[in-house]
């Protein structure tokens, strides 16, 4: 004898089953957050690849940045408290003192408004941030006796499976050494 589901439940499962199909397409297709064990993970952006080498927390990083600034302004102020009678200690403090006050602020600004652009650009993308490594064509280095390739690396933003906006940290001349450690060739 055989036993029939009624017709309610096999639409459910219907339902239930057409869901897990359509999730799973969608999912595939679409990357918003890449773990950690799959890096470092190619991207193309157009027909430029992308390495996103790692998964970044715009927090972290501005806590990071507010303890490194709180550690900087007090370093010289627990060595002046510490070693009071060392005068080749205090000239060398106050000589430092003399010549970060200007150009450090200056950075620092930039840097504080840097961070605080890159996180209202993550919360109007709903996206991720990576650390990004982007090689470019390659080149010979010490008179064409080394090869090497150049690179272009910074932070991007990944949302909804697409490049939302990039930040370049620096460019540079890698070879495949330094590449191959790196885990990029």
């Amino acid at each position: 004898m055989k036993r029939h589901l009624p017709l309610a439940l096999k639409s459910i499962l219907i339902i239930c089953f057409a869901g897990f199909l359509l999730a799973g397409c969608c999912s595939t297709h679409r990357v918003d957050c890449i773990p950690h064990t799959k890096m470092p993970y190619a991207l193309y952006d157009g027909r430029v690849k992308c390495y996103l080498t790692d998964h970044l927390s715009i927090d972290q990083m501005i806590e990071s940045a507010t303890e490194q600034d709180f550690i900087e302004k007090r370093w010289p102020e627990i060595l002046r408290e510490k070693f009071p009678g060392d005068k080749e200690l205090l000239a060398y403090l106050d000589l430092r003192d003399e010549k970060l006050k200007g150009r450090s602020e200056k950075g620092k600004a930039t840097y504080w408004h840097f961070l605080w652009d890159m996180k209202a650009d993550l919360e109007q993308s709903q996206g991720e941030l990576y650390y990004y490594h982007l090689l470019g064509k390659n080149v010979l280095v010490d008179a064409g006796n080394r090869p090497a390739e150049e690179e272009e690396e910074g932070y991007l933003i990944l949302s909804k499976g697409k490049v939302f906006k990039k930040y370049l940290a620096g460019n540079g001349v890698f070879s495949e050494n330094v590449l191959k450690r790196q885990g990029l060739k």
